[in-house]
């Protein structure tokens, strides 16, 4: 009888380990499906942006990202897709704060922390783009394009005579940096007494970048 019993549970404890692998096996390979589905996810999210598709590539990247979070490449894709199908400020707030996201996961991706300098120019969010600013001036010292952003910043803040100061330095780093001379000329114009110098502004612009596209625009609209 005891014989009998001991058989039985045997019995029982196969067939249970034996379910079990079946089950465990089956849930594997259902991960693993899962896995390489959302992992395809990032090429068809690519594939959708290639024809236009711009909000079914953000649906497809956001789906990858919610396994792959730490993908800095990816999440700065995806802040370029919500770039594109922004509609409202708030969008394009959301846009600025994937790129955020991107350079916590890679600080030192500097063309990703200018593409944050950049729009939160564009969204007037000063401190923000002051805050990127003011590491990258510290890897790149002798950027103009940095300091006149920087110009940029110190101006929509209302600092009128560090703005002006930071255009001219960034004039000196650069004498073709165009928007620089732009930027300076206005702040002097708007002051009567100062016009004359705005004048020689442009005049210092049309001598140091003549054969330029972008410093003729200046001129003319200036």
């Amino acid at each position: 009888m005891k014989r009998r019993r001991r058989l039985r549970w045997k019995t029982v404890a196969i067939t249970c380990l034996f379910v079990g692998g079946i089950l465990g096996s089956g849930y594997a390979v259902y991960r693993w499906r899962a896995v390489s589905a959302i992992r395809a996810a990032k090429e068809q999210a690519f594939r959708a942006a290639e024809r236009g598709d711009h909000e079914q590539a953000v649906r497809l990247m956001e789906a990858y990202l919610r396994l792959y979070r730490d993908d800095a490449p990816a999440v700065r894709e995806l802040a370029g897709l919500l770039e594109k199908t922004a509609k409202l400020p708030g969008d394009r707030l959301r846009a600025l704060h994937t790129l955020d996201r991107a350079l916590q996961i890679n600080p030192h991706d500097s063309e990703t922390r200018r593409l944050a300098v950049q729009k939160a120019l564009e969204l007037r969010r000063w401190k923000d783009a002051e805050d990127h600013l003011a590491i990258l001036t510290r890897d790149f010292p002798d950027d103009a394009a940095l300091q006149r952003q920087l110009g940029e910043c110190a101006e929509g803040q209302g600092r009128e005579t560090q703005a002006v100061e930071l255009y001219r330095k960034a004039i000196a780093m650069d004498p073709r940096e165009v928007e620089s001379y732009a930027r300076l000329a206005r702040r002097l114009w708007q002051k009567t007494d100062q016009r004359n110098e705005a004048d020689q502004v442009m005049a210092d612009l049309r001598r140091s970048a003549a054969d330029s596209v972008p410093a003729r625009l200046a001129l003319a609209r200036f």
